[in-house]
């Protein structure tokens, strides 16, 4: 059962952050993913938060508004270019 202490859960949103002992096995990834999300969901005026289950494992829960406003900009971007790589 995996179990992710405190710390680790905290640093899970940083970027290229990876849980010790994860990069052995069959484990692929660069540790980018959860940092994007964390980014998008406060860009949307969300909240993301990590936590361990139980039965063991990890589960992250996202929550984003009912009814969002524009995206905040983001440090060296305009408005427009956000809103754009975020809609696709």
């Amino acid at each position: 059962m995996n179990v992710f202490h405190a710390d680790a859960l905290h640093r899970l949103f940083e970027p290229f952050y990876r849980v010790p002992g994860s990069r052995e096995g069959n484990a692929n990834g660069s540790g980018l993913g959860l940092a994007i999300a964390q980014r998008v969901a406060t860009l949307h005026g969300g909240t993301i938060a990590a936590r361990n289950r139980e039965e063991g494992g990890l589960e992250v829960d996202i929550g984003l508004p009912a009814f969002p406003q524009p995206p905040q900009r983001a440090e060296g971007l305009s408005n427009r270019l956000v809103w754009t790589l975020l809609r696709g």
